[in-house]
């Protein structure tokens, strides 16, 4: 019987252990916590999409995990690499909000736009103009969270490829 029991128990273990992504869909989840708690309560992370429903997703790259933090009169922009930004402006252009950025050596803007429940960034600094989706943090519970194992270094998860200059331009 205790053979049994040691069998059943390390089959379990070593199914959860190889499987390359696992699927968490209770929002108060304890992973929500320790994937997310390096972010204020002033935070957009990023969303995807896949088979027409959106995912947190913790990526086994944090390059692909794009976020934006608020914290005073700084913004700190994670999209492959983290850099931080003195907001020196904010303006309001129709149901645009503009953020006047500066890093002491370059200047650029990040932009946000609501579209439905979600925000959509833009962040435009010297020839580079990038454009995300993101969720609030306050926000992580509305949707299901996808957690990439990364036991060995393999492919990302492949998502829906969104319009996102359309939806800029037409929302």
């Amino acid at each position: 019987m205790k053979k049994v029991i040691l069998f059943i128990l390390l089959t379990a273990l070593f199914y959860s252990c190889s499987k390359q992504f696992v699927y968490i869909e209770k929002p108060g989840s304890k992973h929500y916590n320790k994937f997310f708690n390096r972010f204020n309560n002033q935070s957009y992370v990023s969303v995807e999409q896949l088979k027409g429903q959106f995912y947190n997703y913790v990526p086994c790259d944090f390059m692909y995990h794009k976020s934006v933090m608020f914290q005073g009169n700084k913004v700190t922009i994670s999209l492959g690499e983290t850099e931080t930004y003195e907001i020196t402006k904010i303006s309001f252009h129709k149901n645009i909000m503009e953020h006047s950025l500066s890093d002491g050596y370059n200047n650029g803007k990040l932009l946000k736009k609501i579209v439905g429940d979600k925000f959509l960034f833009r962040f435009q600094i010297n020839d580079f103009d990038y454009l995300f989706l993101t969720i609030s943090t306050k926000d992580l519970n509305k949707h299901p969270l996808i957690i990439h194992n990364c036991k060995h270094k393999t492919e990302e998860l492949e998502f829906d490829v969104l319009a996102l200059e359309e939806m800029w331009n037409n929302n």
